[in-house]
């Protein structure tokens, strides 16, 4: 929860709590990040009570937002993981790092 706010995704958004969901499935069942689409967005959705692509929109719109606010450097400073191209992450690659570094205690 707090890496979400502190890289700039605002609490109240649905995609701040359908990341965070999707993190804590896939923290408890990390084979979900084999299959976000098949398996993961649609445990999310169904414990939101919407669908899996409505649940990828959200995810994918938070994002976008944080990273055009400077949320890639914030996500790189809390994971202490440089990447190439943090700009343009995808949703997954977010989820699996937040994941990761979770399981690994560097947060």
């Amino acid at each position: 929860t707090t890496m979400l706010m502190n890289i700039g995704i605002p609490v109240k958004s649905k995609g701040f709590e359908f990341i965070r969901r999707a993190i804590t499935i896939a923290v408890n069942r990390p084979e979900t990040l084999s299959s976000l689409t098949k398996k993961l967005y649609p445990e999310v959705a169904k414990s939101a009570g919407t669908t899996a692509s409505c649940v990828e929109r959200n995810i994918r719109y938070a994002l976008c937002n944080a990273w055009n606010s400077g949320g890639a450097a914030r996500f790189r400073n809390a994971t202490h993981i440089n990447f190439y191209n943090a700009e343009k992450m995808t949703s997954g690659e977010f989820i699996a790092i937040a994941t990761e570094t979770i399981l690994l205690g560097n947060i």
